[in-house]
């Protein structure tokens, strides 16, 4: 038996032999998803009628990944409200975004842009002549400081020198690191 997981990273997950239900808004994927024999809700994620009818009830996961942060924080309130059990990955565009998932107490949560941003400086590292294996071990080193560093930060956000001030210990930490490395 198939899990069942609502969301949009199909491949990945649908290569590995896990089954994936999509809500969507766009009848052009719809139709397109469908002829590929995935299991497409046609409607707004944020009503909880449709989450319910897509079975988020019996999911194992619920995977957000909505284009609009507004209607994410809706989403993620609905299934934390009414799913309380319901493990969520969700897909926030910028740190602000991910202080609030922190707010909300979901930790599961992966940047939008921070992945490729990594990809090109790990790039720029080899094309400015580290080898391979040390650019991915700086863009590994730096990822691991960054998310340390966002957990940190979240609970002085609103206090401008205080941040300043851990921001700016923060980028030294940095710099130490990868000149020990």
């Amino acid at each position: 038996a198939r899990e069942r997981v609502i969301g949009r990273f199909r491949p990945l997950l649908n290569a590995n032999g896990i089954g994936t239900t999509v809500i969507e808004q766009d009848p052009d994927q719809i139709e397109l998803l469908r002829r590929f024999g995935h299991v497409v809700h046609y409607g707004d994620a944020t009503r909880l009628d449709l989450l319910r009818a897509a079975g988020a009830a019996n999911a194992r996961l619920l995977i957000v990944a909505l284009d609009n942060p507004e209607a994410t924080l809706r989403v993620v309130d609905l299934a934390r409200e009414h799913f309380p059990e319901l493990p969520l990955i969700v897909r926030v565009r910028n740190r602000p975004q991910a202080y609030e998932m922190l707010d909300r107490g979901i930790d599961s949560f992966e940047r939008e842009t921070f992945g490729g941003a990594m990809n090109v400086g790990v790039k720029a590292l080899q094309t400015l002549g580290f080898d391979a294996a040390r650019a991915r071990h700086a863009g590994e080193l730096f990822i691991t400081h960054d998310e340390t560093t966002l957990r940190e930060l979240h609970s002085v956000r609103g206090d401008q020198k205080q941040l300043l001030s851990m921001v700016a210990a923060a980028r030294g930490d940095l710099e130490r690191l990868m000149q020990v490395e």
